[in-house]
């Protein structure tokens, strides 16, 4: 009837369905109107959700592809599931084949198992409807097709769970991974384990936070991940070299973490990693020999990523709070040529462009307050997570390995050093009485470097041979007090005078730094050498 939209919609066909077996009224209604007992019902749906995915599709041909007798057949056979076997999902045509051949019906366990599929299936199909027709539109006097809302007025989600995990984030909390239901699994999610003990709640936070990070980049690309925060990632000609400069970078906080790279293992980088203590290695494929030299670390987690298991996640982030749900787009963003703005005298050079996108990158994965110092398509110090991003400055100079003479840095905001890069080039005092304010709250020395005298750091302290501390003829550094948190070095900011261009450096830095969304930081010329003073090297130009 009506063009096919009335087939199944008729009482023989769910009297069939709903009338219990054995009950005496059902029985005998039943025998009154002729209805005959159905007991196996199988229904595929119309395709809905990938009518709704295609290019060109129009309004009536996404209204068309609603089932409404579908539906209802699975409901009414679901319902009555004591007495109906219900299929809804070609997996489970075997299985029900061959109960009904052995013994001639289904077991009740497996009718009760079905019909709770159905009611999943239905509810998913009815929130895929839900959703798509936040598209049709009635504006111009007759139903349009408009583009998908960025942000839908409701948000429908069906998960199953597909496997349980050790524990959740603490030893005491249950944990499960769920995957979207009535679709094959994708992504990390989709991921075969090789060999390894069991994944945790744990190890999948810091899985995803090594593969997305490892789907920034184009080239081979390894990341080590601690505590879903990266401690060293590096894009080089190989993956061999990508790997150790990773580790260079912070190789106490690798011991334990968990690695992604983005081109398949070979041996000679298995060989390399096998030498470090890890919890889980993802990557699109491991060669044989990187599986046999893996084999020997029983409790190691290999996991290989499916096809597509590097690509960005794009679907919309949900984030739980008490009586609500947080949604927001994905971070797709990237910087193009045209939104980078230079606010220096000096632009910075292809390379310093280069390595600053790279670490710009990165720092989109650390956690906030993000500080990353860069050279060379590798990171040399992180600093993440700090209530300060000062602190966070602090954190990452202390753990780099090597020389940040001639790095990059970015920050995820403001960069904390007042105002220095601002543009425009301030007086000397101004600088200087400013490093002061700064190194006052580390109580540190103050060295007039002019006549050689030392200062405690108090209020107003000044040279005994400058008769104004504000004059320009008085050239200052600051030596810090070795803190005991941070053994073996001494921390250096210094200003010169003589000069209009400043230079800034940063405790273990000596200046020479190019800082992403601030400016480029120079050294002054007569600064030189007297880094060496404070044992440290000149930085020379950036």
């Amino acid at each position: 009837m009506l063009g096919g939209r009335v087939k199944t919609l008729h009482p023989k066909v769910h009297g069939g369905l709903l009338f219990r077996r054995g009950h005496l009224e059902d029985e005998k209604q039943a025998a009154e109107h002729g209805i005959s007992p159905i007991d196996l019902v199988v229904v595929n749906l119309y395709p809905f959700e990938s009518t709704a995915a295609k290019a060109g599709l129009t309004a009536e041909e996404l209204i068309e592809n609603i089932d409404i007798g579908g539906p209802t057949m699975l409901r009414s056979a679901a319902k009555n599931f004591e007495s109906v076997t219900v299929v809804v999902d070609p997996e489970d045509f075997a299985r029900v084949a061959a109960e009904i051949e052995s013994a001639g019906e289904t077991k009740l366990a497996t009718r009760l198992e079905l019909a709770r599929k159905v009611f999943a299936t239905t509810s998913r199909y009815d929130g895929l409807i839900t959703t798509e027709l936040e598209r049709l539109s009635s504006s111009t006097g007759h139903v349009s097709l408009e583009p998908q809302p960025v942000l839908p007025e409701r948000v429908h989600i069906a998960l199953r769970r597909q496997q349980e995990l050790r524990y959740g984030e603490n030893p005491h909390q249950a944990a499960a991974l769920y995957v979207p239901a009535g679709r094959a699994p994708k992504g990390l999610a989709a991921a075969k384990q090789l060999q390894g003990k069991e994944l945790s709640y744990n190890n999948f936070v810091d899985l995803e936070a090594a593969r997305s990070l490892a789907a920034e980049f184009k080239n081979p690309a390894a990341v080590i991940i601690k505590h879903n925060n990266p401690c060293g990632t590096a894009e080089q000609a190989t993956l061999l070299d990508s790997y150790l400069k990773a580790l260079a970078c912070d190789p106490v906080s690798a011991f334990g973490g968990v690695l992604a790279f983005n081109r398949a293992l070979d041996e000679a980088t298995a060989q390399e990693v096998a030498k470090l203590f890890v919890e889980c290695i993802a990557a699109p494929g491991f060669a044989d020999r990187a599986k046999e030299v893996f084999a020997a670390k029983k409790n190691l987690r290999l996991l290989e990523l499916p096809p597509g298991g590097l690509d960005p996640e794009r679907e919309l982030q949900l984030k739980r709070i008490l009586g609500g749900m947080l949604v927001q787009q994905p971070d797709l963003g990237e910087i193009k040529g045209d939104q980078l703005r230079t606010v220096t005298k000096r632009a910075p050079t292809p390379e310093e462009m280069h390595t600053m996108r790279f670490a710009w990158k990165v720092a989109k994965h650390v956690k906030s307050n993000a500080i990353v110092f860069a050279k060379d398509g590798a990171t040399l110090g992180v600093g993440a997570g700090q209530m300060s991003r000062v602190d966070s400055v602090k954190l990452a100079v202390m753990k780099a390995q090597s020389s940040l003479t001639g790095t990059v840095v970015a920050s995820d905001a403001f960069f904390p050093f007042w105002r220095f890069a601002r543009g425009s080039v301030w007086a000397s005092s101004d600088i200087r009485d400013r490093c002061r304010d700064f190194c006052r709250g580390f109580r540190g020395l103050r060295r007039c470097v002019k006549h050689s005298s030392t200062h405690h750091l108090q209020e107003h302290s000044r040279c005994g041979s400058c008769t104004s501390r504000a004059r320009q003829s008085c050239d200052y550094q600051f030596v810090f007090r070795r803190e005991e948190s941070w053994s073996g070095d001494r921390y250096v900011v210094g200003v010169h005078s003589d000069h209009l261009r400043y230079w800034a450096g940063s405790w273990r830095l000596a200046g020479g730094a190019c800082f992403l969304a601030v400016g480029i930081l120079h050294q002054s010329p007569s600064c030189r050498g007297r880094n060496r003073d404070f044992g440290l090297a000149d930085s020379g130009e950036p």
